[in-house]
């Protein structure tokens, strides 16, 4: 998709789906630019970008800042200069622009990551009880069980197209199909996987299914829940709920940039190898360049810009 408006309706199954995405517009702009005030673009959790918002120079610069964004879930206004400013300001995040055009630009990036999703397996007090304080705290909650006659291959097919990427899954069947859908869950984009059960049973199915050749069960939380002493159904659901939470917060301060993101060694800006289709080898060593201007400059004279040593 490459277009000056994102297609809305697009957006709209982006957050019925709970995938989150940067929403980018254009503040305010000095000319030359080929952007204009008002236009927007998307950047997803992937780091594509759709829409429309300035030129090769400037987009590596508005994905990484949305990508930080988004892991911050706080809204930032993006200055791209020339020349930037020194001095901090609250909200405002100062990045160079070395275009050739020499033009300028304030973005607006908001975080849009919609209610958070929550699967819930099973027709269990402890489901009931789950789907209920879930929905309360406001999050979008989607409840399935194994229907009678269903074959286990349409079951798993059915569970995992609930699972989006980054959502919660809790399997509260106690016994019925626990391995089933632990397995589904294990071979989804699930943030979170919880599994409702003893510590004793838990450890029979992850036996069970490490006999099996499934991988990843590190992932898997169980018994699910904080131990907070919990006895009742309702205690159990709030200390899942709160282990989702918990699960779903980052520990750490987000990386200021890619672990791929390099500088352009002609102009100084950071760019992503992994996106830029603007690279060149030089001295057994690979480049990345903020478009093609700048690698042309390279390709006529890499000495000039780098530094080999003996």
């Amino acid at each position: 998709m490459n277009r000056e408006e994102p297609a809305w309706e697009w957006l709209a199954e982006l957050e019925r789906r709970g995938q989150p995405y940067a929403l980018v517009t254009v503040v305010k702009v000095r000319r030359p630019s080929s952007a204009r005030p008002g236009m927007r673009a998307v950047v997803t959790e992937d780091g594509a970008l759709y829409g429309w918002v300035g030129g090769v120079c400037a987009q590596s610069q508005v994905v990484d800042a949305a990508l930080a964004t988004l892991a911050r879930q706080e809204p930032v206004l993006l200055r791209l200069d020339p020349d930037p400013q020194d001095g901090e300001e609250p909200g405002v995040v100062r990045r160079p622009l070395t275009c050739a055009s020499h033009g300028a630009m304030d973005l607006l990036i908001e975080p849009r990551v919609g209610p958070p999703r929550l699967v819930v397996v099973g027709t269990t007090p402890v489901a009931e009880a789950v789907a209920r304080v879930a929905e309360a705290a406001g999050a979008a909650v989607h409840r399935v069980s194994w229907e009678e006659r269903e074959s286990e291959a349409d079951f798993r097919r059915r569970l995992a197209s609930l699972v989006a990427a980054g959502s919660g899954l809790v399997v509260a069947t106690q016994g019925a199909y626990d391995e089933v859908a632990v397995s589904v869950g294990l071979q989804s984009p699930a943030g979170y996987l919880g599994l409702v059960a003893s510590a004793r049973r838990a450890e029979a199915i992850r036996d069970a299914l490490r006999a099996a050749g499934v991988e990843g069960l590190d992932r898997l939380h169980a018994p699910a829940g904080l131990p907070i002493g919990a006895r009742t159904a309702q205690d159990v659901a709030v200390s899942i709920l709160a282990e989702w939470v918990e699960a779903r917060r980052p520990h750490a301060e987000p990386a200021a940039a890619p672990l791929d993101t390099a500088v352009d060694p002609v102009c100084g800006m950071s760019v992503d190898l992994a996106r830029t289709p603007y690279r060149a080898e030089y001295a057994g060593r690979t480049y990345g360049f903020c478009g093609p201007g700048c690698r042309e400059r390279f390709l006529g004279d890499p000495a000039r810009y780098v530094a080999v040593g003996p």
